[in-house]
């Protein structure tokens, strides 16, 4: 199911999939991905060490995992090859077949998943409303809890607030 609610995703605690999109380049330093990156330096160390084995065409459409702890995980969604200050960069069919599989696995895990609302159609200008239909249709098909999440600066989401 699709749940909507507000937060700060840096303040994520106890068992979690969190989604990102991140670009094929290498660059990692704006927008969610730098918020995430300044809470957990591993996640720019693991996506730095992925990019540096692969060309951006190779990296177009995979996902990179960095396990935080028991059960926490941030997935990068490489679905956007490339990046800029403004245009249209998402690539809607790579980002959300990408989301499938990382919700299918969450969804047999028994894990939550957390999605920036604005996924993919903030600074990489994809269709927000594509994207969001193409979440709840993966989350109504894996019977996976999936919360997009509104940021609002340093609202703690708590475990409680969600089923784990």
């Amino acid at each position: 199911m699709l749940h909507r609610i507000s937060g700060d995703l840096t303040t994520l605690a106890g068992h979690f999939v969190l989604i990102q999109q991140v670009n094929c380049q290498n660059r990692m330093g704006a927008g969610l991905a730098l918020a995430l990156m300044r809470r957990w330096p591993r996640i720019a160390n693991d996506y730095h060490g992925y990019c540096a084995g692969h060309t951006p065409e190779e990296l177009f459409g995979h996902v990179q995992t960095s396990t935080l702890g028991d059960a926490q995980f941030v997935c990068n969604v490489f679905g956007q090859l490339n990046y800029g200050p403004r245009g249209h960069f998402t690539d809607e069919h790579a980002l959300l077949a990408a989301c499938n599989r990382i919700i299918h696995h969450a969804g047999q895990a028994r894990l939550p998943v957390f999605v920036p609302a604005n996924l993919g159609s903030g600074l990489a200008g994809g269709n927000a409303e594509q994207i969001q239909a193409g979440l709840a249709q993966a989350a109504q098909r894996w019977s996976a809890d999936v919360y997009l999440v509104d940021f609002v600066p340093n609202l703690f989401i708590a475990p409680r607030a969600y089923r784990a």
